[in-house]
């Protein structure tokens, strides 16, 4: 019996073309050959090589009766349409038997569809036979879509680099902007002196400045609750000062009040006082003029007496004795003198004949 060689699987070299920078290398997927078809190529026959191992015996019984469609969307191939492997032309007999391809639905043998796939549009999620000619189309189809999505990813990858670069520079301004009030917060500059001279080291690093950040709003928290404490005492005294402003405001309005009665009080008393000076520089001025009028009714009365006394001396003089009136007992009684004083009349001599006539004289 002739030697044959047995047929090798076949092998699928896909070629991923689209990458732009063409640092793609070439696919090679090796079809799946069952584990129990082992032995050397070389001393096989080829009728030996379509015999079916025990394996593929349970395959076939697996994949007798395909369910459902095919992934394309076609129909299942009948098996009476066929006697030969359309692929390698072989002749399907008892011992090559017939295989669907899951993809196309076509019949193949099995040297043809040792490749196996899992194709999304059926439900199982495991791997199903493919056939050579539906591989090589899928590795196409695949190759396009992997180069397509290169393509696509690399945009994505330039749009993350810009992106990145972007927050690149959108950290550096913060960490700067931390570091600028740290330095406020602590009054430290040193931290960001340093990372004026080196800004990639690790004291100046995002984390760290973070975290120091975190403590300083810490420290900055507690300082202003103390202050809201503070300051919520320091409203209770504002409200109670406002409180006693308003009574001392109450106080001072109504001493107001009173200062003004007593301004008006005193200005009366003023008024009062100086019309009473006034009225007592008058009534001095009274007295005196009183004083004056006193003394030039006394030089008066006193010239008048000194006139009235030189006439009845003369009178006495001229006069015939008969001035001289006696009493009834026969003594002469001299003529009585009558003078003026400050009030009234007084006779020198005793009451005389002016007696009725008595007046007094007042000067205001």
């Amino acid at each position: 019996m002739a030697e044959v060689r047995e047929l090798s699987p076949p092998t699928v070299a896909v070629d991923l073309e689209g990458d732009p920078s063409g640092d793609v290398g070439s696919v090679e997927k090796n079809l799946d050959v069952d584990d129990n078809q082992q032995g050397p190529a070389e001393e096989q026959s080829e009728s030996e090589s379509y015999i079916p191992s025990t394996a593929s015996f349970g395959e076939a019984a697996e994949e007798a009766e395909p369910v459902g469609v095919p992934s394309d969307g076609g129909a299942w191939q009948n098996e009476n349409e066929v006697d030969q492997c359309p692929l390698c032309s072989v002749k399907f007999s008892t011992f090559v038997w017939r295989h669907h391809c899951r993809h196309c639905g076509g019949l193949v043998c099995e040297n043809c569809s040792r490749t196996r796939l899992r194709l999304p549009r059926l439900e199982s999620t495991k791997k199903q036979r493919v056939c050579d000619a539906c591989c090589m189309k899928l590795a196409d189809q695949t190759s396009t879509s992997i180069a397509e999505d290169l393509e696509e990813k690399n945009e994505v990858l330039k749009q993350l680099r810009s992106a990145l670069g972007e927050r690149c520079a959108e950290c550096e301004v913060f960490k700067r902007v931390l570091l600028e009030l740290d330095a406020e917060s602590t009054g430290d500059r040193s931290l960001l002196e340093q990372y004026f001279k080196d800004p990639q080291s690790d004291a100046a690093s995002f984390e760290n400045l973070k975290e120091r950040a975190r403590n300083n709003w810490d420290t900055l928290m507690e300082r202003l609750q103390t202050a809201k404490e503070t300051q919520a005492t320091l409203r209770e005294k504002l409200k109670e000062a406002c409180e006693k402003r308003d009574v001392v405001l109450l106080q001072h309005r109504e001493e107001l009040e009173s200062k003004k009665e007593l301004d008006v009080a005193h200005d009366d008393f003023v008024r009062t006082r100086a019309e009473n000076d006034r009225l007592d520089r008058k009534e001095q001025e009274l007295v005196d003029s009183l004083d004056f009028e006193r003394k030039r009714v006394r030089d008066l009365e006193h010239q008048r007496s000194e006139e009235q006394r030189t006439r009845a001396l003369r009178t006495m003089q001229f006069r015939v004795p008969r001035s001289l009136s006696a009493d009834a007992t026969g003594n002469v009684h001299p003529m009585a003198i009558t003078t003026i004083s400050a009030g009234r009349s007084d006779s020198i001599g005793g009451r005389g004949r002016l007696d009725d006539c008595r007046r007094a004289c007042s000067v205001m």
